[in-house]
């Protein structure tokens, strides 16, 4: 069996994978984020290593104990964060996470170069990738980054922690906005650009590929009969997209957690020409992604449910947002929640944006705010969608749906009528990690090919799907029109 170490941005998970793609053992560590000043958001590291230890101690102790063969280790993980080591790998400072936006200034001093930046990278410079955060800590803690021996992310970090060996797959390397997607190699123009000591970076890898067998201290902390290969499968987004099986273009996914993301596959690099999507590579070795985010989708519904629901006496943390969203009419009585909370991703990607409810008025009752709610996020999602379809090329004609968003089926099925498109879910979710499972499978010879292995998976899980209604399609193509005047209408100049 596999186990697939999924590093999230609040909780690491260890899963067990068997050899159709079962799961029999979760374990899920949380971990907090910090946030020492304005724009500034840290995690403690040391925090972040118990959690690790502990879920993958649990697992191992598990297999242990039934007998189970670990075949490898496969780690996908959430990327553009940035963590300051040592030569033995060990943190010297809190990491900077990807939504920090102190470097957003950085970012504006590249302005009359971001036309060349995007014809490198497919990306165009945000505080939220890897180049700015480094250059930020480079310009604010000098001393810091010179002492640092590498700047790595959440993935590369783990990898060290169990092989020790330093390295960066390409598509974890692709979303720093340091790579050359054409070249596949880091890039001298940019490093000169941003600042940044190619020898700080780590060496480039597969994606996919074998970092190393755990090291001796590892597979004797772990309780391991012999050491077991550690995997790197690849950035989180595109292993979700991999694990609900979008493999080549005419595939499309939305990712709903803390951010949603809609993803394409592509077969060569795609740019956009006026820069609202990211391209980066995949997790499948060859292809591309075109990528498009909202910056804010569960955290928001986690903020509405802290501020207007949430009670102690809940059955399930959502218990009463739920309730309220199924009594909320068609169109809210005529409220509208823009849902940038952490700004605004695709098409335009200000941080700064801010979201807003508007229509307010004395009739507005709870229940109307959540389902508002639902319906700005549906409106987010579905321009994000749409972009990613035109810039690709290949429109989507159905839409596969992950992510802990997507467990609640009014929600699914309002997405699915204001996309006017079916939407699928796979019922166990994990997409993610079943992406890094398929992942592993494939390198460690375990399955003839990443579509195959896919097409096994695909026959064991059971799906949903969501049939797009036509009953309130003039409303929310009202929905959609009066959000995306007031977004356009109060963007920042």
């Amino acid at each position: 069996m596999i186990i697939v170490l999924d590093i999230g941005t609040s909780n690491v998970r260890a899963v067990l994978v068997d050899e159709r793609g079962a799961l029999p053992l979760v374990k899920t560590k949380g971990y907090a984020l910090s946030y020492p000043s304005t724009y500034a958001v840290e995690m403690d590291i040391a925090i972040y290593k118990e959690a690790v230890w502990e879920v993958l101690g649990n697992v191992v102790a598990y297999a242990c104990e039934h007998a189970i063969e670990i075949d490898a280790i496969s780690i996908t993980s959430q990327r553009s964060s940035i963590i300051a080591v040592d030569r033995e790998g060990n943190a010297l400072s809190p990491a900077l996470m990807w939504q920090d936006t102190r470097s957003q200034y950085l970012c504006d001093r590249q302005n009359d170069q971001l036309e060349k930046i995007y014809s490198i990278t497919g990306m165009r410079p945000s505080p939220v990738f890897s180049a700015p955060k480094m250059q930020f800590l480079k310009e604010s803690n000098r001393e810091l980054y010179n002492e640092s021996y590498k700047l790595i992310g959440f993935c590369e970090y783990t990898l060290h922690m169990l092989t020790k060996v330093f390295a960066t797959d390409y598509s974890i390397a692709s979303r720093t906005c340091l790579f050359d997607i054409n070249k596949r190699s880091w890039s001298p123009y940019l490093l000169d650009l941003f600042g940044i000591d190619e020898k700080k970076l780590c060496p480039l890898i597969e994606v996919g590929s074998i970092v190393g067998p755990t090291c001796g201290e590892v597979t004797e902390k772990l309780g391991l009969s012999s050491a077991v290969p550690v995997i790197s499968a690849g950035g989180d987004q595109q292993c979700a997209a991999l694990g609900l099986g979008c493999l080549s273009p005419g595939d499309y996914m939305l990712n709903e957690g803390t951010g949603m993301y809609a993803i394409g596959i592509a077969d060569e690099p795609i740019f956009d020409e006026s820069m609202s999507t990211n391209c980066n590579l995949s997790a499948i070795p060859g292809k591309y992604i075109i990528e498009g985010a909202v910056l804010s989708a569960g955290k928001t519904m986690d903020w509405l449910n802290d501020l207007l629901f949430a009670s102690p006496e809940e059955k399930h943390p959502y218990q009463r947002f739920t309730e309220a969203s199924r009594k909320g009419e068609p169109g809210s009585h005529g409220l509208r929640f823009s849902v940038q909370l952490a700004g605004k991703g695709t098409p335009i990607w200000d941080p700064f944006s801010r979201g807003a409810l508007f229509n307010l008025s004395l009739v507005h009752t709870k229940e109307d705010i959540a389902r508002a709610l639902f319906e700005g996020l549906s409106v987010a999602a579905k321009e994000c969608l749409d972009r990613v379809a035109q810039v690709n090329g290949v429109p989507a004609e159905r839409v596969k749906i992950s992510g802990g968003l997507t467990n609640d089926s009014f929600f699914n099925q309002i997405q699915a009528d204001f996309f006017q498109k079916p939407v699928e879910r796979y019922l166990l979710g994990q997409a993610t990690t079943l992406g890094a499972w398929i992942s592993a499978m494939t390198t460690l010879g375990l399955a003839e090919s990443q579509q195959a292995c896919f097409r096994l998976l695909d026959s064991n899980l059971k799906k949903e799907l969501y049939t797009p209604s036509s009953r309130n399609k003039e409303c929310y193509q009202q929905i959609e029109k009066e959000i995306l005047l007031y977004e356009n209408t109060h963007q920042r100049r």
